[in-house]
């Protein structure tokens, strides 16, 4: 075993000055995913048997019916009639959808602006909020824990650091990175703990369980954020929405940033997507009928989260529309409660800068996340409400509709999308109305960037000139979630309990109300990657001419700066001393200082996070 030296220490995290600004490479490992045949038939469980026979009875019984009835050409000549109406759907519905929420919504034309007297009126303010922030891997690099503490600092202009709450949450039984040390660098008050279960609102209920049991009746509202998600200076809490007694919650409109802090046309892209979702909850909040929180941020009375979390099963695909649901669920003595929209403030977030590359890609949070959900969950996300949802006030009812009608639609134009081109390539005609839609939809989304949105929010004119092409690659990402789901995700899908019923069945970790993080992470670091089974390679490294020393930052290559620090499941003997050399200089830039072992000891000690006891004051 590997023996830990108490009286070594770390030297600060200071990540200022090193550049990041790296574009990510493509990920071919992520690529060989895509086209990996093993998830069609794996797990094969009674469930993916018995889908595969139910989809191969359907195209025998297709098959054999057309052989019969022809119904196929019938069918096909139908649709030649419709082919017009078919193509406005697919291609026309967007422009028209915007010009609709354009009517309705409001912006205001100016940001509140903050001094730094009025910040720290906020802090004094926001005793009755607490910040609840899930993480996972959140310094598994350099990046990332640059990003984490811009986020931390960000929140200490907003609330008591007291008030703060990171819940790292893995499947690992304790935590395979830094976290808890950059955290506690930044101020020893916030509260860290680990939660060995890999789920975001698992994480979300344990911190909102954390905060009542540290500050009781004192806690009135909960501000839910990402990890990559920063809270703007301009943020306020507005309680005078919750004056409505229906009213439980304020979701917050969106902008699309850079981890890394680079600038291209994807994120000026997925940042005009924003901005035309945003103005759709502003249209619905017009109507008091906005249901459909953003995952990255939001805010929610204290007693109607711990309900709507310890209802929610807990399914990441989709998370954000599920809290929306429960809500709508959910009654008072007033009514059916509901959210606010708050148009003067911006959370930003973190995208995905490239479509196959390395640090997550448009293609994995698209195809198998976002997009992927309203298919795999038709019923509850998209057809239930359309035929179950029916605000009783006559403005509600109409903008709910118009909403929940223009997303099946949508779905269904996925689908189909392809299909369609493909029947009408021969025909110039086709071709006409669909490039003059394209054009219809880009007069549209110009008219919005430059006439609807404030100053402060505008793109630039190449993004928005070329936002169609975003849109074809979106729906092209889409059409492959719908297989994605019909093949791979719908065979696995099983029941999922809410959870609060798997606490209480012992099925995941009971909640303990402790400030730590269970164990340092240089601990981790040794029994996670099991260190202990590679003492020759580490002992191969004692020569080293700068043996515990820190290497400084400016010397390391981009290659370097972007690297991260193994899974257990990447963790390989390194064959090449380059690569044993790139490693130990990874693991002394998160603080580990390999020390020379004498010449009768054969395994390495790394130095552990000093412990810091939690105070009970700010």
């Amino acid at each position: 075993m590997f023996k830990k030296e108490s009286t070594q220490t770390h030297a600060a995290l200071d990540f200022n000055a090193l550049d990041t600004n790296a574009a990510p490479e493509l990920d071919w490992a992520f690529i060989k995913t895509i086209f990996d045949l093993t998830p069609l038939v794996h797990p094969m469980n009674r469930r993916r048997v018995m889908t595969w026979c139910i989809y191969l009875g359907l195209a025998s019984g297709l098959y054999f019916l057309d052989k019969k009835t022809n119904f196929s050409q019938t069918l096909m000549e139908g649709l030649e009639k419709q082919i017009n109406i078919l193509t406005l759907l697919t291609y026309g519905l967007e422009p028209a959808i915007l010009l609709f929420y354009m009517i309705l919504a409001k912006y205001p034309y100016f940001e509140p602006e903050h001094t730094p007297e009025a910040l720290q009126n906020d802090v004094q303010k926001n005793q009755d909020t607490v910040l609840i922030i899930p993480c996972h891997l959140s310094a598994s690099s350099l990046s990332d824990i640059k990003s984490l503490q811009r986020i931390l600092h960000a929140g200490l202009k907003h609330f008591p650091a007291s008030h703060i709450f990171i819940i790292d949450n893995g499947a690992a039984e304790k935590a395979p990175d830094p976290t808890y040390r950059v955290v506690k660098e930044i101020h020893p008050n916030i509260h860290y703990k680990y939660y060995a279960n890999p789920n975001k609102t698992t994480a979300l209920y344990v911190g909102l369980k954390m905060a009542q049991h540290m500050h009781g009746d004192k806690i009135n509202y909960g501000l839910f954020i990402d990890d990559d998600v920063e809270i703007p200076e301009s943020f306020e809490l507005k309680r005078h929405f919750f004056d409505d007694p229906t009213v439980r919650g304020i979701i917050y409109p969106i902008r699309a940033t850079s981890a890394t802090g680079r600038d291209s046309l994807l994120i000026h892209w997925q940042d005009i997507e924003y901005h035309i979702s945003d103005i759709a909850l502003a249209a619905a909040d017009v109507s008091q009928s906005a249901f459909a929180p953003h995952g990255a941020c939001m805010v929610l009375e204290i007693n109607t989260a711990e309900k709507i979390f310890e209802r929610h099963t807990g399914l990441f695909k989709g998370e954000d529309k599920e809290v929306g649901e429960r809500l709508r669920h959910m009654y008072d003595t007033a009514g059916t409660l509901k959210f606010r929209v708050d148009m003067a403030c911006h959370f930003k977030t973190n995208v995905p800068e490239s479509y196959l590359g390395t640090g997550g890609n448009l293609w994995g949070q698209r195809v198998r996340s976002w997009s992927e959900a309203p298919f795999l969950y038709f019923w509850r996300l998209t057809l239930k409400p359309v035929l179950l949802d029916w605000p009783t006030t006559p403005l509600a009812l109409m903008v709910s509709k118009v909403n929940q009608s223009y997303h099946l639609i949508s779905q269904c134009s996925h689908i189909f999308r392809y299909a369609l081109i493909a029947s009408q390539a021969r025909r110039a005609e086709f071709w006409t109305i669909y490039s003059t839609l394209l054009m219809v939809q880009l007069a549209a989304v110009m008219f919005f960037n430059y006439h609807k949105l404030p100053p402060y929010l505008r793109n630039d004119l190449t993004s928005v000139l070329t936002f169609p092409i975003y849109k074809q690659i979106d729906g092209f990402l889409a059409h492959m979630a719908f297989w994605r789901v019909l093949f791979v995700s719908f065979p696995q899908e099983t029941a999922h309990p809410p959870i609060k019923a798997l606490l209480e069945a012992g099925l995941i970790p009971s909640i303990v109300f402790d400030d730590s993080s269970t164990q340092d992470d240089a601990s981790a670091l040794e029994e996670a990657f099991g260190l202990d089974s590679y003492t020759s390679w580490y002992s191969a490294l004692t020569d080293d001419s700068t043996h515990g020393c820190a290497i400084p930052l400016d010397e390391l290559d981009t290659h370097e700066k972007n690297q991260t620090l193994p899974r257990p499941h990447d963790i390989q003997i390194k064959n090449s001393e380059e690569q044993r050399a790139v490693y130990l200089r990874q693991l002394r830039l998160f603080g580990f200082n390999h020390k020379k072992n004498s010449p009768n000891q054969k395994v390495s000690s790394f130095s552990p996070v000093p412990k810091i006891e939690r105070q009970t004051t700010v």
